[in-house]
């Protein structure tokens, strides 16, 4: 939110009057706080400080009450800045009792807006919604109706906007907004119009509405643009900023925030540092996002720089502690990374306890316990967390012993002292039970869980693992795995491996088939996570409940009033239920739920049987389940062994022999061993995990005797999880009257990439051979963006002859290449695939490593699979039930004939077989 203080203070209406028996003029006064004000406002505050300290004592010395309470609210304002709300809040009063005994209700209404500040600042905002409508009171009351109430009351509407931000009342906060920017507009008053742009942008940025919120920014700075003021174009440019590292556009907000940076750094001899400094840190974040932790931390020295020339030793201890933070993120890769974190928190922790910041100085502490932990210095470690433990009894914050009580169970677990481990869990949980913190109860109880295991008390160890994913999976999936780095238990899914592999110990197979589907449901909302997605136009009815889901879920995630926060949550389930009869597809992204084993059964054919892999670092399971019965077992090969036999046998496919010995090891590690099941089977659905969505099960070796593969034995066909094959049973199952084929040979509007002669090959042949049903063609320049938005509901096979692009970092920003234009980029990507609108039998994408591009570099690091996933998963979600893509690079020659044989078998038998005999 743009800072709201400064729109309704700093122009003050002075008394004139000279006296010649005084040294000190009431001009010289005058002229004292109208400097004052003025290099507040250039954020010079020491010299400000300096002026408005004058002022007050020359008014008093000079009995002029009515000014020195302006030089009074003046300091308040420069508390204010520097975070002291107790010594701006006696500023302000101070003067307010001034104001009213002077009957200065122009004053007044200022100052009542200012101890709404104050109170909002301290969460108390009831107190804070009284201080503002008492100024808006005021000001109706007082008939005070000039340019400068009136601009005054703009200001306020958007401070009354701002509360209800605050207390996710979103939609009273866009209210008050658009009155605030239509009073504003009404009087010409740029200011208020371009700082109420400015909060709009802000709410659809936090509801992630981020095309909404770039319009929003944009009009906000050019109106700031044609004002000539820089620090607000700034403040723009670094929310834009933003707004693209929240998208993974990471060079564009790269691009964003340099420009800001380098706006703020022309003016800084005007005194804007302050911004300049947050910039640069959210320059460190993008840094950070994208790993390169080294580049993060050239600018957070920067920062600490910054904080130094302002003399600001909070902001310094701050900048310390970032600077530590990142190490402690490197020292995952090389523990010598961890004696610069310790050395950078004990700096930090210097000047907090100079400066009396206690919580911060228990944060600090606890940190270098945090390090030691990860150095495997235990017993530091846990000396460091009892300190800490200490600190936060001292100032009676439960939170943060609930911190210190966990992390201390955790040094426990490494020691393997399991019943002191399972006391100091315990107790973080009593502490945090009546507070909102889903995380660390999560956490807690999972860290539980796992001693309880280790205890071999397994049924009390899959009551606390149960309790911690019911906790992960309360709302729609707002946890990230970042907080729970200090845990004990590092990732989420690790807690579904834990369950998973104690309930097939305990035999009970159904329910451990259940949390893996729970589990892949669970990565699929950590993939969307809190990024946007496109939704497709819906009727008016399902496009309300949507709405509703979106409103409910972030009041859940902020609203801190437990029987407020109860009310909602019931409000939002019954919006879910309706939800999962009406759009289930949507459902499933927001939403983790157990698949029903019968109502999957179901949807299986007797022909047809799905084997389920779940690989965690316990080992590899496959669950084989047809249209009757499931099993359940541990494979014997590792997930090491798995990983590194994939990745031979996609380095050496080429190479007859090798490949041949290594795909007979896998059939037999992998399949083999439900042989039993697969005897009476045509059909073989291949649900893979991890490392598994990277092998082709289709050249796995059955004999090498007769080299018979095991495409030639079965049909094989992939799906992403049980729950998405069950959603695409239902779609669209045999509509074959209209195709369409997009075919870009030409892509020198996309650098960096090669043309395709073969797509206008295999486009000819499709069409020339009659091979797809009453076929409309897009080629090079009419195979636009715009165009396949445009059409592309209408067909029912869909074929894409272009490249394509997984991107392993950001999944979401895989993509299809299509031609540019000035209203689309040509890039078709995952979130906007999302969006659109199918209703088709099939999709094909014949271009090269569709299903991996980016995801595997020989002798790297494969990814989880997860973009091959998004992409599947956004496609079916769009409206098809089957998507064809490549593993391979494939030749234009070996493509078309693929193609070629695999759409004359599409005229008679179903798309598996006809693929499969292809």
């Amino acid at each position: 939110m743009l800072f709201q203080l400064p729109c309704i203070v700093l122009c003050i209406f002075l008394k004139t009057g000279v006296s010649a028996s005084h040294e000190i003029t009431i001009a010289d006064l005058e002229k004292n706080l109208f400097n004052a004000d003025s290099l507040f406002e250039i954020e010079q505050f020491q010299q400000s400080c300096i002026l408005f300290q004058k002022a007050l004592s020359d008014a008093r010395k000079l009995d002029r009450m009515d000014l020195a309470a302006y030089a009074l609210k003046g300091l308040g304002n420069i508390a204010y800045t520097f975070f002291n709300l107790e010594k701006a809040e006696q500023y302000y009063r101070d003067a307010l009792v001034i104001f009213q005994n002077d009957g200065d209700r122009r004053g007044e209404v200022k100052i009542y807006n200012n101890l709404g500040i104050i109170s909002e600042e301290k969460r108390a905002y009831r107190e804070a919604m009284k201080y503002y409508r008492n100024s808006v009171d005021l000001l109706e009351k007082s008939h005070l109706n000039g340019i400068e109430d009136r601009e005054d009351k703009v200001a306020l509407l958007g401070n009354i906007g701002h509360l209800f931000e605050v207390q996710v009342d979103l939609d009273s906060a866009l209210y008050y907004y658009r009155i605030s920017y239509e009073m504003a507009h009404e009087i010409g008053y740029a200011r208020g119009e371009a700082d109420a742009l400015h909060n709009t942008g802000n709410i659809h940025h936090r509801i992630l509405e981020f095309d909404s919120a770039q319009i929003y920014y944009g009009r906000s700075m050019k109106i700031f643009e044609t004002a000539g003021n820089k620090k607000a174009i700034a403040d723009n440019l670094r929310e834009l900023g933003a707004v693209k590292r929240k998208q993974g556009r990471y060079a564009e907000a790269l691009a964003l925030l340099e420009q800001a940076l380098k706006i703020l750094r022309e003016i800084r001899e005007e005194g804007e540092i302050r911004g300049e400094a947050e910039t640069i840190n959210s320059i460190a974040l993008v840094y950070q996002e994208i790993g390169k932790h080294e580049k993060a931390l050239e600018y957070l020295k920067e920062v600490k720089g910054l904080y130094e020339l302002r003399n600001d030793s909070v902001g310094i201890a701050i900048a310390l502690e970032n600077i530590a933070n990142t190490y402690f993120e490197l020292s995952m890769q090389n523990k010598m990374y961890g004696d610069s974190a310790l050395d950078y928190y004990e700096k930090s922790l210097v000047i907090f306890r100079k400066t009396g910041e206690k919580k911060e100085e228990a944060n600090a502490v606890n940190n270098k316990g945090l390090v030691f932990q990860r150095t495997g210095n235990v017993d530091k470690a846990l000396t460091f967390f009892n300190e800490a433990l200490s600190l936060h009894k001292e100032m009676n914050n439960t939170i943060g012993q609930a911190h210190a009580n966990s992390n201390i169970g955790n040094v426990y677990m490494i020691q393997q002292d399991y019943d002191k481990a399972i006391y100091y869990y315990q107790v973080s949980i009593g502490l945090i039970e009546k507070h909102k913190l889903p995380v660390l109860r999560a956490t807690s109880f999972a860290s539980l869980g796992i001693a309880y295991r280790d205890k071999e008390q397994d049924n009390e160890a899959i009551k606390m693992l149960k309790i911690a994913i019911d906790i992960i999976e309360d709302i729609r999936g707002g946890l990230v795995t970042q907080e729970f780095k200090s845990s004990f238990i590092e990732d989420k899914i690790r807690i579904y491996e834990e369950l998973i592999a104690l309930l097939l110990k305990k035999g009970k197979i159904e329910e451990a088939f259940h949390y893996v589907e729970r589990a892949k449901a669970r990565a699929l909302l950590d993939l969307i996570g809190g990024k946007a997605i496109a939704i497709k136009k819906l009727p008016s009815e399902i496009q309300k409940l949507v709405n509703s889901e979106k409103e409910l879920s972030r009041k859940l995630e902020f609203l801190d009033d437990e029987e407020e926060r109860r009310e909602v949550f019931i409000a939002y389930k019954d919006v879910l239920n309706e939800l999962r009869d009406k759009y289930p597809e949507y459902h499933s992204l927001r939403i983790v739920e157990p698949l029903d084993l019968k109502t999957f059964q179901g949807k299986i054919d007797k022909e047809t049987i799905v084997l389920e892999y779940f690989l965690c670092h316990k080992g590899i399971y496959l669950f084989a389940i047809d249209h009757k019965n499931m099993s359940a077992q541990k494979l014997s090969i590792s997930p090491h062994e798995l990983y590194h036999k994939v990745e031979m046998f996609r380095s050496s496919i080429l190479d007859f022999e090798t490949a041949t010995s290594i795909g007979c090891d896998l059939y037999r590690q992998l399949v083999m061993v439900v042989e039993d099941e697969l005897k009476d089977k045509d059909r073989v659905c291949i649900i893979p995990h991890g490392i598994l969505h990277h092998l082709p099960f289709t050249a796995l070796i059955v004999s090498e005797d007769s080299m018979t593969y095991f495409v030639e034995t079965h049909n094989i066909f992939y799906a992403p999880s049980g729950s998405l094959f069950a959603i695409a049973h239902e779609k669209n199952t045999g509509k074959k009257k209209k195709s369409v084929i997009f075919a870009k040979s030409d892509f020198s509007d996309h650098s960096g990439w090669s043309d395709l002669a073969g797509t206008i090959i295999e486009k000819e042949i499709l069409v020339k051979k009659k091979l797809l049903p009453g076929v409309t063609t897009y080629v090079d320049r009419e195979a636009t963006e715009d165009k396949l938005k445009e059409v592309v509901g209408q067909y029912d096979i869909i074929h894409l002859a272009t490249h394509g692009e997984l991107n392993r970092e950001q999944p979401l920003q895989s993509r299809i290449l299509l031609t540019l234009t000035e209203k689309n980029d040509g890039s078709l990507t995952v979130r906007e695939i999302f969006g659109l609108d199918l209703s088709s039998y099939l999709v094909t994408l014949s271009a090269c490593e569709t299903g991996e591009i980016g995801s595997y570099i020989a002798g790297k690091e494969f990814s989880s699979g997860d973009d091959l996933v998004g992409l599947t998963r956004a496609l079916i979600f769009a409206g098809t039930p089957s998507v064809i893509a490549s593993l391979w690079y494939v030749s234009d020659a070996s493509t078309v004939l693929l193609m070629e044989n695999f759409y004359r078998n599409l005229k008679k038998r179903d798309k598996a077989f006809s693929l499969c005999e292809a």
